[in-house]
């Protein structure tokens, strides 16, 4: 049973590895995407001003 628990450590030590890669590549992307999301909002907000102003 002991070793067992050892094992499952061991492989949850790797699991927790690859979800910080995971989490990393995760955290670029969605940097990336709010970056442009952030960009489309700003237009959509001049487009709307500009409509309204009109």
């Amino acid at each position: 049973m002991i070793p067992r628990l050892k094992t499952t450590t061991k492989t949850f030590q790797l699991n927790q590895g690859q979800v910080f890669v995971l989490l990393v590549t995760m955290l670029l992307t969605a940097a990336s995407s709010l970056q442009s999301s952030l960009v489309f909002v700003y237009l959509f907000f001049s487009i709307s001003n500009n409509t309204t102003e009109f």
